[in-house]
């Protein structure tokens, strides 16, 4: 009598991120083998994806699960063994596919934890396996309910999540190795408040990122910078001691790297619409696009002229030197700082309210639009979004009311009457030096009176008008 031949055996092993206290793979693997030994099996192929969940939260992709799927289609095993049938998958609809699969196939599937080999030909072994996938897919919705209250509860209490932030350091309890507390890394927290104090002076983001990478500072993951990663760190709520969780802003239970005045500015700065549309350097000089024609009214641009750079109208009707109208502008201007009440004028009103009315409005929107995603993503109902958007911006509106005057730039704070306007004026960068002058005045070029070459001393035909209050 001819002997049948062995059954061909594949094995598959799979441990979770977070599965510590069951199999490991090799574990799995070594009890898998010996019940093929039992049932006198050929091992066929083997396949196991380390350290990848199985449940629909995952992000992995589990490579040998693929293989073993596609080695199932083609025929190339006749037994399935499993440690247990959670290895295959906890996600539902995967896990009855795969018994469709075996089914379809005439596969065995073999579970070693419960020594048994099913027959999905037999309606009972279908129905134990299916159950076992609804109680596996049941446990990892509970396990991911879990972690989720987690998360919410350590987001609403402060504390630190993730990869510790550049610019901070983390101590855990050398015995516990549970985190104690995040602090200041004296090494990289002044890169960090240079960022922030540079985008608050508008500084272009490829400015900063390229004198980063030529002073050779290392960026968080060491090499060099991009300007994305200089952008993201600067718009981080970390750096005001918040945790920003499913579109809430919590208070953080570490100490803030950044004031709130240049945090605020600098995220201003960069999420303003017109800088988005602005090609980094367009503006070399300081009152291109600023000056207006007194002629056709249209703004003078700079460029190389004979004789040197000059501002000049597109229609030709007024130009003049870059040297000549920025050294007459500029000394008028830094008269005009020289004013320690400017600051009060310009932002109508005490100059600290402001500061903080305009800080709420920035917090308020932003929780409003973090509810708006929510509501997006299907994690809010219409009718909550609905009331939250009533009851905040009745905040909002209150907010911009007091701050709508408050449209003074970080860099001029700094700037207004100091002791030392003319040293700080040459420390800024030429964006700095913009925004200060767009936001005090407005300049008219008029006409030469003389033929050729304008008079060094033709300094009537430029007129000056000052913005907000005298």
């Amino acid at each position: 009598m001819k002997q049948k031949a062995a059954l061909r055996a594949a094995l598959y092993g799979r441990v979770s991120q977070d599965n510590k206290a069951g199999r490991s793979v090799s574990e799995q693997d070594a009890e898998n083998r010996a019940a093929c030994t039992a049932n006198g099996w050929t091992i066929s192929a083997t396949y196991e994806d380390n350290d990848v969940s199985a449940s629909r939260f995952t992000t992995k992709k589990r490579a040998d699960w693929t293989k073993l799927v596609a080695d199932l289609d083609a025929g190339s095993f006749d037994v399935l063994v499993l440690w247990e049938p959670s290895r295959g998958s906890r996600e539902l609809m995967t896990w009855a596919a795969l018994l469709d699969a075996c089914r379809r196939r005439n596969v065995l599937v073999h579970v070693t934890s419960h020594q048994h080999t099913y027959d999905l030909s037999k309606p009972r072994d279908w129905r134990s396996l299916a159950e076992d996938g609804v109680d596996s897919a049941y446990e990892s919705e509970k396990a991911s309910q879990r972690i989720r209250r987690a998360m919410t509860a350590n987001a609403v209490a402060g504390r630190p999540h993730g990869r510790t932030p550049y610019g901070y350091v983390r101590r855990y309890d050398p015995a516990t190795k549970q985190l104690v507390g995040q602090e200041i890394d004296p090494e990289t927290a002044p890169i960090v408040r240079e960022v922030f104090k540079r985008f608050a002076a508008a500084e272009p983001v490829s400015t900063v990122t390229d004198d980063l990478n030529a002073r050779g500072v290392p960026a968080p993951a060491g090499g060099k910078w991009a300007r994305q990663n200089v952008r993201q760190l600067a718009l981080s709520h970390t750096y005001m001691a918040q945790r920003e969780y499913h579109g809430e802003v919590h208070g953080g239970d570490w100490p803030p790297l950044v004031d709130a005045e240049v945090w605020y500015a600098a995220r201003r700065v960069l999420l303003d619409p017109k800088r988005r549309v602005t090609k980094p350097g367009r503006y070399k000089y300081l009152l291109s696009y600023m000056v207006r024609c007194g002629v056709c009214g249209e703004h003078l641009q700079a460029a190389p002229r004979k004789g040197g750079t000059a501002y000049f109208c597109p229609g030709s009707h007024a130009s003049a030197g870059v040297a000549w109208l920025d050294g007459f502008v500029t000394p008028i201007l830094l008269a005009r700082l020289d004013d320690p009440e400017l600051l009060t004028r310009l932002a109508g009103g005490d100059d600290q309210s402001v500061l903080a009315a305009r800080a709420e409005v920035a917090a308020l929107r932003e929780r409003l639009d973090g509810f708006r995603d929510a509501a997006a993503s299907g994690e809010l109902t219409p009718a909550s979004l609905a009331y939250m958007e009533v009851r905040l911006q009745a905040d909002i509106d209150a907010a911009q009311k007091k701050a709508a005057s408050a449209s003074v730039p970080s860099v001029l704070r700094g700037l207004a009457g100091a002791d030392d306007i003319a040293q700080r004026w040459e420390l800024l960068s030429i964006a700095g030096r913009r925004q200060i002058v767009s936001t005090l005045l407005e300049v008219q070029l008029d006409r030469s009176r003389t033929r050729g070459r304008h008079s060094a001393d033709d300094f009537d035909r430029v007129k000056i008008k000052w913005k907000g209050p005298v």
